[in-house]
């Protein structure tokens, strides 16, 4: 069932609350279901994408057009209550995908509510004891009204890219230096200058413990080293004693 064949959009964040309210998936060019995706004769680049929401549990991803003769670039994942339907589950699950990096934004679509989220600007997740929360950007209810300045929720500037012209948008989402790339290169450059200040290590150790460090972290970001893992390595260390919940909001250890 399409859009179409439901309800005509009453307004310009009706996509989502078809999604959210179970009502069909909608009709609107640029977002693409996940179960119902098909590979073949498709960019290579959208290909990965769309494998990694699957992997991630979005019911859909929203491209933004091509242009200039480049693939469709992802700008959101979207989710329905199919996934992580627990505040801290959901928590979770935005801390991993603002990690990843992988797409700007993130919605989260329920009955009579959208929750947005945001993954390259500052950790939103971070709670007390570095416990991550539920904490969206922006919220939208059925009948609320839509600001001019709420480009986010419309579909036709995210498909056209014009949502980021708007400066109040790119203020709010984006962040050069709050993203989690930028954060992890500060904090491999804070860690570095550390040990090299301690003088433990000779030169050439301490930069393959670090690399070391660093690709440990990144694999058990991505669930590829479970806790268990670290059990054996460690004689007689506790399950999950390295899990990154220790670690600073971000994902990686300090």
């Amino acid at each position: 069932m399409t859009l179409d064949e439901t309800d005509r959009p009453r307004s310009e964040a009706d996509w989502l609350f078809v999604i959210g309210e179970g009502r069909g998936f909608p009709s609107v060019d640029g977002l693409l279901a996940v179960d119902s995706y098909q590979p073949s004769g498709r960019a290579p680049e959208e290909v990965a994408v769309m494998e990694k929401a699957r992997d991630y549990g979005a019911r859909a991803v929203f491209f933004e057009a091509a242009r200039h003769g480049r693939a469709p670039v992802a700008q959101a994942f979207v989710f329905d209550e199919s996934t992580a339907v627990d505040d801290g589950e959901f928590a979770e699950l935005h801390k991993r995908l603002w990690s990843w990096g992988g797409v700007p934004l993130v919605y989260r679509a329920a009955p009579g509510r959208i929750h947005l989220f945001r993954c390259a600007h500052e950790p939103d997740f971070v709670g007390p004891d570095n416990m991550p929360v539920c904490r969206p950007i922006r919220s939208l209810s059925v009948g609320a009204e839509i600001a001019a300045q709420d480009v986010w929720w419309s579909a036709a500037r995210i498909r056209n890219g014009t949502i980021w012209d708007d400066p109040i948008a790119c203020d709010l989402m984006l962040s050069a230096q709050k993203s989690a790339h930028r954060m992890l290169v500060e904090q491999v450059r804070a860690l570095a200058k550390q040990l090299t200040d301690s003088e433990l290590l000779e030169p050439r150790l301490r930069r393959r413990l670090l690399i070391l460090a660093l690709l440990i972290a990144y694999l058990e970001e991505r669930s590829v080293l479970l806790p268990k893992d670290f059990a054996r390595a460690h004689k007689g260390g506790p399950p999950g004693s390295c899990r990154t919940e220790r670690c600073l909001g971000n994902g990686f250890c300090p």
